[in-house]
């Protein structure tokens, strides 16, 4: 009887354990955040991407895109400040994906209106699968879309750089998989928002078919 007692508490130890190190759910990281000052939207504080209503205090712990070069569709590198000053709505892709990437291209698309009327509004399209997509391939998967616009951009560049990218700037792990004997990616199906210094401010469903309406509707709280 005495074993079988130690062994049960030992089990119900394992299992709280387990349970305590499960991340807790985050709902407000998959939908526009909340309001927290006024009307302004947040910024992404830490590890725990824990909101927060103004940058003044340790800025340096907000999520935010800095310090890279990468390569344009056009062969032509972008770095930092060729987004400072500018509304940057990224998401990622990979130009065989089989699975989200067109549908959140074909969601984003419906903004294209609006890119092109918004002067310091652009789209970056990140590769997570850069030594597959050369700038030639993400010009083909551009033109595939029809985006005729050169405020919307298709990047590739180093994969170490774009993964540490992914999981610091965005909390959005990529991984490799097989799927039905093939490999394939998965990554992140959600649209962010960066203010003008490359803070993050916003997340965004990309299933959402109504997605392109709601980032619209937030250019003006920043």
């Amino acid at each position: 009887m005495k074993t079988y007692l130690y062994f049960l508490s030992l089990f119900l130890i394992l299992l709280n354990c387990k349970q305590e190190s499960k991340p807790p759910f985050r709902p407000e990281l998959a939908n526009p955040p909340l309001n927290i000052d006024g009307n302004k939207l947040p910024f992404f504080r830490g590890k725990e991407m824990d909101l927060d209503g103004s940058k003044e205090k340790e800025p340096e712990n907000l999520r935010r895109l800095s310090n890279f070069t990468l390569t344009t569709e056009k062969n032509k590198n972008i770095i930092q400040d060729d987004i400072n000053g500018k509304i940057t709505l990224v998401y990622f892709f990979y130009t065989t994906c089989r699975g989200i990437c067109p549908m959140l291209t074909s969601n984003l698309k419906l903004i294209l209106p609006d890119l092109i009327q918004t002067k310091d509004l652009q789209v970056i399209g990140l590769s997570i699968d850069p030594e597959t997509d050369t700038p030639e391939k993400n010009l083909i998967f551009k033109e595939k879309y029809k985006i005729q616009t050169d405020k919307w951009k298709f990047l590739t560049g180093d994969k170490t750089l774009i993964y540490d990218i992914a999981r610091n700037v965005f909390n959005a792990d990529t991984k490799l998989v097989s799927i039905e004997g093939a490999y394939d990616f998965v990554h992140s199906e959600n649209i962010y928002l960066l203010d003008k210094e490359g803070y993050l401010r916003g997340i965004y469903k990309g299933r959402d078919r109504n997605v392109a309406k709601k980032i619209v509707g937030d250019l003006g709280r920043m």
